[in-house]
């Protein structure tokens, strides 16, 4: 179990309101605890995410059968920075899982709901770095269901591994694959490759 004692409490959820120590918190890898059990997670804002989290908590709707179990038995959780992390959310995910291998918490649970657990993380660390949005967004933007995103992006993974092609050139004309037009490149080292017909 993590000492807690030595851990900055940035909020609590008692009585029915959600209470904030610290100001808004950016980019953070955060323990919510709850009685004696405790899950580790990151987000790039942790009130927005509590927020999220009590909205779905109170209407028994969580994602994790195990965690809103617990919830409804106590009624109430603790949240604590672990450690702030730069913006990049690979940074975070990757500190976030060093601490759950560290700490092994009784409440994360390896969730086929999850985005992060469904082989998708690159996609939306695209739409968030280089497109500043959130896929939330994105699929709201162009009227697409998260779901049917991860689905697809599941699939082409799949396809993309067994062809041994990257994703990216699934969907790039010959020219960018193979820079100038009938020349063919490696696609691991990017040398020519030559071909000779008998």
């Amino acid at each position: 179990m993590i000492d807690c004692s030595i851990l900055k409490k940035a909020g609590e959820y008692k009585n029915g309101s959600l209470k904030w120590f610290t100001p808004k918190e950016k980019s953070v890898v955060y323990l919510n605890v709850i009685d004696t059990d405790f899950y580790i997670g990151s987000t790039k804002d942790l009130h927005r995410r509590f927020s999220q989290y009590v909205y779905a908590l109170r209407k028994n709707k969580y994602v994790s059968r195990k965690f809103q179990e617990k919830f409804n038995l106590a009624k109430s959780m603790d949240i604590y920075i672990l450690e702030h992390v730069d913006e990049s959310i690979s940074n975070l995910k990757s500190r976030e899982q060093f601490f759950i291998d560290k700490y092994s918490p009784t409440l994360n649970t390896t969730n086929p709901y999850s985005w992060y657990n469904m082989d998708c993380y690159e996609f939306e660390n695209f739409l968030l770095d280089e497109h500043k949005i959130s896929l939330n967004s994105f699929c709201k933007k162009h009227k697409i269901k998260p779901l049917e995103i991860k689905n697809a992006y599941r699939m082409l993974s799949k396809f993309s591994e067994y062809s041994n092609i990257p994703i990216w050139q699934l969907f790039a004309s010959p020219k960018d694959v193979n820079g100038v037009s009938g020349v063919i490149s490696c696609p691991h080292c990017g040398k020519p490759i030559t071909i000779k017909a008998e």
